[in-house]
C-alpha cells in the first residue's frame, strides 16, 4: 500500500524490519543505551544542542506538552493563524488558560515579518509567539521563521513552534534560528512508526519552564 497523507508516512523495509526484533527490558542498561543515542540522534535532525525528550504520545500530544509547561493562566501567546493545525495551537494556548492574540493569514499564505512586527508593536505583555512552521492542512511554510526568531530574541519573548510535519523535511535549524521550543513527532518526515513525540527545550525555555504554574506534564521531572 502506499500511503498519500501528510502522516503516517510510508515506512522503509530497514525500519519494518527492525520492528520485528524482540523488545528489550524497558527498565534495563539496553534500553537505556537506546535512548541515548536516539535523543543524541534527534539533536542532530533538530539541528540543536538543547535538550530533546521522547514523549509516547502524537504530535498534538508533543504541542499540549510544550504550552503547558512554559504558559501559564492570562499568558498572552501571539499565534499566527492561516490553516487547520494553527488553529487548532491557539486552541490548545486557550486550553492551558493563555490568552491566544490570533493573527489571521490567509489560507494557503504564510505570515511575514513585517506582520509580526505590527502584532508585537500592537501588544502589551507578551509571553511568546507560537507558529506553525508547516501548516500541514495547506501546505503553506513560514519562510520568516529565522527572522521571527532574530526578533523574538531581541523582544525577549519565547518562541514556540509546530514542527510536526517539517521537521527532516524542511530546513529548521533549531539553535541558529533561535527557536526556543520545537515539537515534531515520528510519523511525519522522520517516518517511523507513529506513537512518539520529540520535543526541544532551550536554555530560555527552562528558565520559564521552572517558572510556570502547574503543567499537566512537567518537564522538570522527565
Amino acid at each position: 500500500m502506499l500511503l498519500m497523507t501528510p502522516g503516517p508516512t510510508n515506512i522503509s523495509p530497514r525500519v519494518m524490519n527492525s520492528l520485528s526484533k524482540q523488545v528489550v527490558n524497558h527498565r534495563g542498561p539496553e534500553f537505556h543505551e537506546v535512548y541515548r543515542s536516539i535523543r543524541d540522534n534527534l539533536k542532530y535532525v533538530f539541528k540543536t544542542e538543547n535538550e530533546v525528550f521522547v514523549l509516547s504520545s502524537s504530535g498534538t500530544g508533543g504541542v499540549e506538552c510544550a504550552i503547558s509547561n512554559v504558559i501559564s493562566r492570562g499568558d498572552k501567546v501571539l499565534v499566527p493563524v492561516n490553516g487547520d493545525f494553527s488553529q487548532r495551537l491557539a486552541a490548545i494556548v486557550n486550553s492551558f488558560g493563555g490568552d491566544p492574540l490570533e493573527v489571521p493569514v490567509k489560507w494557503g499564505s504564510a505570515i511575514n515579518i513585517e506582520r509580526i512586527h505590527e502584532a508585537i508593536n500592537k501588544e502589551k505583555d507578551l509571553k511568546a509567539i507560537a507558529v506553525v512552521y508547516n501548516e500541514t492542512s495547506t501546505g503553506a511554510v513560514t519562510r520568516s521563521l529565522k527572522e521571527i526568531g532574530r526578533l523574538t530574541e531581541d523582544r525577549g519573548l519565547l518562541l514556540i513552534v509546530d514542527g510536526v510535519s517539517a521537521i527532516a523535511g524542511e530546513e529548521l535549524c533549531v539553535d541558529d534560528w533561535k527557536v526556543d521550543i520545537c515539537v515534531t513527532c515520528s510519523q511525519k518526515s522522520i517516518a517511523a512508526p507513529p506513537g512518539l513525540a520529540m520535543v526541544s527545550v532551550s536554555e530560555r525555555a527552562w528558565e520559564k519552564i521552572i517558572c510556570a504554574k502547574s503543567p499537566v506534564l512537567n518537564l522538570t521531572q522527565i
